[in-house]
């Protein structure tokens, strides 16, 4: 395999099977090695594998009552339910 990495960064540019002509700004590494693409870079001309990316989190689903809220939170929710079933309340009595 050949594989085509920028000078400028050392990112893999592409892979050919086949010779290539060689280009301006892009260094060309022949290897039987077979690399994953997306985890390979150029460092002093030599090929280098990228390490793994980090396993991410699994989402975990919180009840909202784990959520820690300060006393002044907890007033002001409760006020903004009050003054809700109170204009529900008002909307009954008009209708």
């Amino acid at each position: 395999m050949f594989y085509i990495f920028a000078n400028a960064d050392g990112h893999l540019a592409s892979v050919a099977e086949n010779p290539i002509e060689p280009m301006e700004g892009y260094t060309i590494v022949e290897t039987d090695a077979v690399y994953d693409y997306d985890r390979i870079h150029l460092v002093n001309g030599s090929i280098e594998e990228l390490p793994p990316p980090p396993e991410t989190m699994p989402h975990v689903e919180e009840p909202v009552d784990a959520i820690p809220m300060s006393s002044r939170d907890i007033e002001l929710m409760n006020a903004i339910i009050g003054l809700s079933e109170e204009l529900e309340k008002l909307k009954g009595d008009n209708k």
